[in-house]
Protein backbone atom coordinates (compact mmCIF):
# COMPACT_ATOMS: atom_id res chain seq x y z
CA UNK A 1 0.00 0.00 0.00
CA UNK A 2 2.99 2.65 0.88
CA UNK A 3 5.09 0.94 -1.50
CA UNK A 4 7.86 0.73 1.18
CA UNK A 5 10.51 -1.87 0.18
CA UNK A 6 13.97 -0.66 2.44
CA UNK A 7 13.33 0.16 6.14
CA UNK A 8 16.28 1.36 8.73
CA UNK A 9 15.37 2.23 12.30
CA UNK A 10 16.31 3.14 15.69
CA UNK A 11 15.16 3.78 19.05
CA UNK A 12 17.07 6.64 21.39
CA UNK A 13 16.74 6.88 24.68
CA UNK A 14 16.80 10.65 25.69
CA UNK A 15 18.67 10.34 29.15
CA UNK A 16 17.98 13.65 30.74
CA UNK A 17 13.90 13.44 30.13
CA UNK A 18 13.34 10.15 29.68
CA UNK A 19 11.86 10.30 26.68
CA UNK A 20 12.08 7.26 24.01
CA UNK A 21 12.04 8.55 20.44
CA UNK A 22 12.06 5.85 17.15
CA UNK A 23 13.53 7.35 14.19
CA UNK A 24 12.48 5.37 10.76
CA UNK A 25 13.82 6.27 6.89
CA UNK A 26 12.52 4.40 4.04
CA UNK A 27 12.71 3.25 0.08
CA UNK A 28 10.81 2.61 -2.47
CA UNK A 29 10.46 -0.03 -5.22
CA UNK A 30 13.50 0.11 -7.08
CA UNK A 31 15.50 2.18 -4.89
CA UNK A 32 18.79 0.38 -3.65
CA UNK A 33 18.80 -1.08 0.30
CA UNK A 34 20.41 0.62 2.74
CA UNK A 35 24.11 0.27 3.33
CA UNK A 36 26.01 0.05 6.71
CA UNK A 37 27.42 3.04 5.50
CA UNK A 38 24.19 4.85 5.72
CA UNK A 39 22.91 3.23 9.03
CA UNK A 40 26.39 4.74 10.46
CA UNK A 41 25.53 7.86 9.20
CA UNK A 42 21.67 7.51 10.19
CA UNK A 43 22.71 6.56 13.93
CA UNK A 44 24.88 9.72 14.21
CA UNK A 45 21.84 12.14 12.66
CA UNK A 46 19.32 10.78 14.66
CA UNK A 47 21.65 11.72 17.44
CA UNK A 48 22.33 14.81 16.97
CA UNK A 49 18.19 15.53 16.05
CA UNK A 50 17.20 14.49 19.31
CA UNK A 51 20.27 16.72 20.56
CA UNK A 52 18.36 19.75 19.08
CA UNK A 53 15.52 19.03 20.65
CA UNK A 54 16.80 18.45 24.21
CA UNK A 55 18.71 22.23 23.76
CA UNK A 56 15.62 23.72 21.75
CA UNK A 57 13.53 22.17 25.26
CA UNK A 58 15.68 23.51 27.72
CA UNK A 59 15.37 26.93 26.04
CA UNK A 60 11.94 26.53 25.59
CA UNK A 61 11.52 26.02 29.78
CA UNK A 62 14.35 28.73 30.60
CA UNK A 63 16.93 26.42 31.29
CA UNK A 64 15.29 24.38 34.21
CA UNK A 65 18.09 21.55 35.73
CA UNK A 66 17.77 18.41 34.42
CA UNK A 67 16.34 16.45 37.31
CA UNK A 68 13.31 18.96 38.10
CA UNK A 69 12.35 18.70 33.92
CA UNK A 70 10.36 15.15 35.12
CA UNK A 71 7.96 17.18 36.92
CA UNK A 72 7.48 19.35 34.28
CA UNK A 73 5.24 20.05 30.99
CA UNK A 74 5.15 22.18 28.01
CA UNK A 75 1.94 22.98 26.61
CA UNK A 76 0.08 24.90 23.74
CA UNK A 77 -2.88 27.50 24.56
CA UNK A 78 -5.21 24.36 23.24
CA UNK A 79 -3.93 22.02 25.89
CA UNK A 80 -1.94 20.04 23.46
CA UNK A 81 1.48 18.61 25.20
CA UNK A 82 4.49 19.47 23.58
CA UNK A 83 6.26 18.00 26.23
CA UNK A 84 5.73 16.07 29.52
CA UNK A 85 7.99 14.68 32.04
CA UNK A 86 7.15 11.17 33.52
CA UNK A 87 6.56 12.62 37.13
CA UNK A 88 3.86 15.30 36.28
CA UNK A 89 2.43 12.17 33.60
CA UNK A 90 1.84 10.29 36.73
CA UNK A 91 -0.38 12.87 38.78
CA UNK A 92 -2.66 13.13 35.47
CA UNK A 93 -3.04 9.35 35.13
CA UNK A 94 -3.69 9.41 38.84
CA UNK A 95 -6.26 11.62 38.66
CA UNK A 96 -7.63 10.85 35.34
CA UNK A 97 -7.36 7.48 34.24
CA UNK A 98 -8.45 7.69 31.71
CA UNK A 99 -6.25 10.25 29.99
CA UNK A 100 -5.40 9.94 26.55
CA UNK A 101 -1.44 11.02 27.26
CA UNK A 102 -2.02 13.63 24.32
CA UNK A 103 -3.85 16.56 25.68
CA UNK A 104 -4.30 18.31 28.89
CA UNK A 105 -7.27 16.95 30.68
CA UNK A 106 -10.31 19.69 30.17
CA UNK A 107 -10.23 20.94 33.91
CA UNK A 108 -6.52 22.02 33.35
CA UNK A 109 -6.57 23.74 29.81
CA UNK A 110 -9.45 26.42 31.52
CA UNK A 111 -6.99 27.15 34.17
CA UNK A 112 -4.28 27.51 31.77
CA UNK A 113 -5.76 31.52 31.05
CA UNK A 114 -6.01 31.98 35.06
CA UNK A 115 -2.16 31.95 34.86
CA UNK A 116 -0.06 32.26 36.89
CA UNK A 117 -1.66 30.76 39.16
CA UNK A 118 -1.35 27.50 41.17
CA UNK A 119 -3.67 24.68 40.94
CA UNK A 120 -4.40 22.31 43.71
CA UNK A 121 -4.22 19.17 43.13
CA UNK A 122 -5.13 16.62 45.86
CA UNK A 123 -2.46 17.41 48.19
CA UNK A 124 -0.33 18.80 45.89
CA UNK A 125 -0.72 21.67 43.16
CA UNK A 126 0.39 22.78 39.56
CA UNK A 127 2.28 25.92 38.69
CA UNK A 128 1.13 27.62 36.01
CA UNK A 129 3.00 30.08 33.62
CA UNK A 130 3.16 32.04 30.87
CA UNK A 131 6.02 30.60 28.30
CA UNK A 132 5.85 32.79 25.34
CA UNK A 133 3.14 31.30 23.16
CA UNK A 134 2.77 28.32 25.39
CA UNK A 135 2.23 27.66 29.31
CA UNK A 136 4.61 25.59 31.26
CA UNK A 137 3.54 23.91 34.32
CA UNK A 138 5.34 22.07 37.29
CA UNK A 139 4.08 19.74 39.62
CA UNK A 140 4.81 21.15 43.18
CA UNK A 141 5.13 18.25 45.97
CA UNK A 142 2.79 19.49 49.00
CA UNK A 143 6.36 20.78 50.91
CA UNK A 144 6.96 22.99 48.32
CA UNK A 145 3.79 24.95 47.96
CA UNK A 146 4.14 28.18 49.81
CA UNK A 147 7.64 27.91 50.08
CA UNK A 148 8.01 31.21 48.11
CA UNK A 149 5.88 33.18 50.45
CA UNK A 150 7.79 36.15 51.79
CA UNK A 151 8.03 36.80 55.55
CA UNK A 152 5.50 40.03 54.78
CA UNK A 153 2.86 38.16 52.63
CA UNK A 154 3.02 35.30 55.25
CA UNK A 155 2.17 38.15 57.18
CA UNK A 156 -0.83 39.52 55.67
CA UNK A 157 -2.08 36.30 54.76
CA UNK A 158 -2.33 35.29 58.92
CA UNK A 159 -3.78 38.38 59.49
CA UNK A 160 -6.41 38.48 56.95
CA UNK A 161 -7.19 34.69 57.69
CA UNK A 162 -7.62 36.12 61.38
CA UNK A 163 -10.28 38.46 60.05
CA UNK A 164 -9.01 41.38 59.68
CA UNK A 165 -9.78 43.34 56.75
CA UNK A 166 -7.22 45.13 54.61
CA UNK A 167 -7.47 48.69 56.03
CA UNK A 168 -6.81 47.29 59.51
CA UNK A 169 -3.75 45.07 57.97
CA UNK A 170 -2.84 48.01 56.37
CA UNK A 171 -2.59 50.27 59.52
CA UNK A 172 -1.20 47.52 61.79
CA UNK A 173 1.70 47.14 59.04
CA UNK A 174 2.07 50.52 57.86
CA UNK A 175 1.06 49.58 54.25
CA UNK A 176 -1.36 51.04 51.88
CA UNK A 177 -4.43 48.57 51.22
CA UNK A 178 -3.64 48.47 47.84
CA UNK A 179 -0.02 47.20 48.83
CA UNK A 180 -1.72 44.82 50.94
CA UNK A 181 -4.66 43.35 48.64
CA UNK A 182 -0.83 43.35 46.60
CA UNK A 183 0.77 40.71 49.20
CA UNK A 184 -2.17 38.71 49.51
CA UNK A 185 -2.99 38.05 46.00
CA UNK A 186 0.75 36.50 45.97
CA UNK A 187 0.09 34.47 49.12
CA UNK A 188 -2.96 33.39 47.30
CA UNK A 189 -0.84 32.02 44.09
CA UNK A 190 1.83 30.74 46.57
CA UNK A 191 -0.33 28.96 48.57
CA UNK A 192 -2.63 27.63 45.19
CA UNK A 193 -6.05 29.14 47.40
CA UNK A 194 -9.23 30.82 45.99
CA UNK A 195 -10.81 31.97 48.97
CA UNK A 196 -10.61 32.62 52.91
CA UNK A 197 -11.42 29.16 53.67
CA UNK A 198 -8.71 27.71 51.69
CA UNK A 199 -6.47 30.23 53.20
CA UNK A 200 -6.99 29.09 56.56
CA UNK A 201 -6.64 25.07 55.90
CA UNK A 202 -3.66 25.92 54.18
CA UNK A 203 -1.84 27.94 56.66
CA UNK A 204 -2.80 25.68 59.43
Amino acid sequence: MHEIHHAMGICLDEEATGQLFFLVLYRGEGDSPFTDGEAVWFQELSRHVVQLWYFNLLEAISRVSDHRMEALALVRADGHLLFTGGVFCELLYELWPDWDGVDLPEDLVRRLHDSPCMVRLGKGALNVRPQGDHFRIERMEPGAIGINLSPRERRVAHLFAAGMTHKEIGRRLSLSPATVRTYLRQAYIHLCVRNKVELNEALS
